[in-house]
């Protein structure tokens, strides 16, 4: 059971014999759990979920793990918060990652933070440990845009990295591709980026992503937040 307040969620569930534990996984994203539990170790059947974003919808499924390990997913619940949402985006990452996937030998994973924001209260922390320079990317597949549509990036990227290009890049599922590469921007600072549909490309698409540049091995974090697209 899931109840909305305001920037909170409160649930509740019925006991498992045998559980020393549960752990809860929230998304914003109705079928989808993320990798990770959002909350481990909740050793009572209630709990609330606090800092919520207002007017959103949240979706939780509770897991019970005892010394032998854990047990399969809950039925989701879900509630929403009253209010407005002050990040409507497509993808926000204001719960998890939303699917979004890192590829290459530069990037060792993504993961949702509080660290940095463009808007809401986190983002997608794209992490570095690559040991030469080369190309990563991060991306997702069966985004429904529109052709003609303009996709809007918001990335943040430390000062002093290695990063000398990065480029929104698009294919479809007839292998057009399309992309929009940029070595202009601003380190330590949200740096704005557009890639726009082509009229041809097929929706929904194969793969949405960014492609990262680097000149030498680095290691650290950049930020992407605030994906989003208006239909033209």
């Amino acid at each position: 059971m899931a109840t909305g307040g305001t920037g909170q969620v409160s649930l509740s569930w019925n006991a498992v014999a045998g559980a020393t534990s549960y752990s809860l996984y929230r998304t914003v994203k109705s079928g989808f759990e993320p990798a990770k539990a959002s909350v481990t170790g909740i050793t009572g059947t209630s709990y609330t979920d606090t800092g919520l974003n207002d007017g959103t919808t949240y979706y939780y499924r509770v897991v019970a793990v005892n010394g032998s390990g854990a047990s399969g997913f809950s039925t989701e619940a879900h509630a929403a918060t009253p209010g407005n949402n002050p990040d409507p985006a497509q993808f926000s990452f204001e719960t998890d990652t939303h699917s979004w996937t890192p590829n290459g030998d530069q990037i060792s994973g993504v993961a949702t933070s509080t660290a940095q924001h463009f808007a809401g209260k986190q983002s997608m922390a794209v992490n570095f440990s690559g040991t030469s320079a080369g190309t990563s990317s991060v991306d997702m597949n069966g985004a429904v845009v529109l052709p003609g549509t303009t996709v809007t990036f918001h990335v943040w990227i430390p000062a002093g990295s290695k990063i000398t290009a990065v480029e929104p890049y698009l294919q479809d599922y007839n292998w057009g591709w399309a992309s929009n590469p940029s070595s202009s921007f601003t380190a330590g600072a949200w740096n704005t980026l557009t890639l726009t549909v082509p009229s041809t490309s097929i929706t929904p698409l194969n793969r949405l992503g960014l492609r990262f540049t680097t000149s030498a091995a680095w290691t650290g974090t950049v930020y992407v937040d605030a994906i989003d697209w208006t239909a033209p």
